[in-house]
């Protein structure tokens, strides 16, 4: 406590409050599960294209999943989330590419 109050301590401090913060947002699960959840209640007449967002955000879920929060993903990781997406061959569709 004496070195914080004489200013030695405060980079530490300062060290631990800033990591403590990169800890904190919205939970990359939680904004996909809000998203679904309101393309349902709001177009609940099509039903295709709330199947064909959750098929979007699990691959994004499952490529990204080492970023746990939705502040942590930036214009890199979205395209390093296309890039690993355009390598991959779409299931039943042999030849074709992810576009």
């Amino acid at each position: 406590m004496g070195q914080m109050a004489a200013g030695n301590g405060s980079a530490k401090v300062s060290a631990k409050v800033a990591q403590a913060e990169l800890c904190e947002g919205t939970p990359i699960g939680d904004a996909a599960h809000a998203f679904l959840t309101h393309v349902s209640i709001h177009s609940p007449d099509k039903p295709n294209t709330l199947r064909r967002y959750r098929a979007v955000i699990d691959h994004f879920q499952r490529l990204l999943g080492k970023r746990m929060f939705v502040e942590g993903v930036g214009p890199g990781e979205i395209d390093e989330y296309k890039a690993e997406r355009s390598l991959e061959t779409p299931k039943g569709r042999p030849g074709r590419r992810i576009t």
